[in-house]
């Protein structure tokens, strides 16, 4: 098992010879989700653009507050109403009041807000139950973000939160780098696509599926075709492929008398390793086939998935320009035995949780690698080191490749 490539090591020889693309394309907001940033934003604007409510209530004065008791409220004279979206173009005085929603600007004037809950309105009076501090319940201009700071940085993800934060401070669209092209080659005679009547000896081509969910995921664009265990018809379809970024085959890199994936690579390009000391997944193949990077995956459907996790994923996201490669990792407790561990590090399909302040984590049945059932609700990869004996209550690295639930 010498001859074995390190988990670490075949991570680092995909990524060393990943490029980040230098392309940008700008994107609208909702087009930009799960895409990097290919620029510093810097705000324009201030969030929020006024002294805004953050309560139902009334703008006051403080000092004109400060002995009002439930026995003894202090009388103040309502002046003007100011709903979200008026603009409050007067000035508060002493002994004046102003009834403002929330959301609604605050007029000059006044230094505090009043909840609705500590008033009581009589006639042209509100009757104030309760000292106000200066500031309270008053969001300040540029208190969230402030015009002309940095925003978002160059490489940054875009989820929900980023995509928050550039359509407050009023960007319709912003500078992504472009997507990476990837060509999905799935091989093999047995294969039918679902859907189909399966005949006798064929499987269905869930590779397909799973792994075009994957990379879709990723944020790249996909081509897909099936090839069939034919030398030429192989060499064809990677000669065909190279015109994209990334050239990736699920089956046909092992040492069978019928996987062609291999030879026709090293015919087109080169190959870098093809065998790596993790299980599911010892038969990846990593190379080029002319200028796009191929990587060779596993053709068993769970292998491929775990080893995309691990190889596939982090290069896709390199050449697109995020900074955050990998998954999050955290230590969790195993609730359950897992036994003896072989010589290949395992990546265990399991479950994540939180509970009671800890992470807890179990694995989701049989780890044989047809068993396709192992990843339904899976949520995460328990890290197993070879030659280890992982016993309950031990803790275990996990990689998230899910959101985790918590406790029920």
């Amino acid at each position: 098992m010498n001859d074995l490539l390190s988990v670490e090591e075949a991570q680092e020889l995909i990524l060393h010879s990943v490029q980040t693309f230098s392309e940008t394309v700008e994107m609208s907001l909702l087009q930009a989700v799960g895409r990097a940033l290919a620029e510093d934003i810097v705000s324009p604007v201030h969030v929020p653009p006024f002294d805004n409510a953050a309560v139902d209530g009334y703008a006051v004065v403080a000092k004109d507050t400060e002995s009002a008791t439930v026995n003894s409220p202090a009388r103040l004279r309502v002046v003007r109403t100011v709903h979200a979206g008026d603009v409050a173009d007067f000035t508060i005085g002493r002994g004046e009041a102003a009834r403002v929603m929330t959301g609604a600007p605050v007029p000059v004037g006044a230094d505090a807000m009043v909840m609705i809950e500590d008033t009581e309105q009589r006639g042209s009076e509100v009757w104030i139950k309760s000292p106000a501090r200066i500031g309270q319940h008053i969001r300040r201009r540029g208190e969230a973000v402030a015009q002309g700071n940095t925003v978002l940085q160059k490489g940054q993800s875009l989820g929900a939160g980023e995509i928050l934060a550039l359509a407050a401070i009023g960007r319709g669209s912003v500078p992504v780098i472009r997507p990476a092209s990837v060509c999905l080659l799935t091989t093999g005679d047995e294969l039918v696509e679902p859907g189909q009547p399966l005949p006798a000896g064929k499987i269905y081509n869930s590779n397909r599926y799973a792994l075009s969910v994957q990379i879709g995921e990723t944020g790249a664009v996909l081509d897909s075709l099936h090839v069939p265990d034919d030398p030429v018809a192989t060499r064809e379809a990677l000669r065909q492929a190279q015109e994209h970024d990334m050239v990736l085959t699920a089956g046909g890199v092992s040492v069978g008398e019928r996987d062609f994936v291999k030879q026709a690579v090293q015919s087109l390009g080169e190959l870098r390793f093809w065998r790596v000391a993790v299980k599911p997944g010892k038969p990846i193949a990593f190379g080029r086939v002319g200028q796009a990077l191929f990587v060779g995956l596993p053709g068993n459907p769970v292998s491929a998935m775990v080893t995309f996790e691990l190889f596939v994923r982090p290069a896709l996201r390199k050449m697109m320009g995020h900074r955050h490669l990998f998954r999050p990792q955290v230590q969790a407790t195993l609730e359950h035995d897992l036994g003896a561990i072989g010589g290949r590090r395992e990546y265990i399909r399991g479950r994540l949780r939180w509970s009671d302040g800890r992470w807890l984590a179990r694995s989701t049945g049989s780890q044989a690698s047809g068993m396709v059932a192992s990843m339904i609700g899976a949520n995460a990869l328990i890290v197993a080191p070879a030659r280890s004996e992982l016993r309950q209550g031990d803790l275990v690295n996990v990689i998230m490749i899910d959101l985790p639930s918590g406790n029920g």
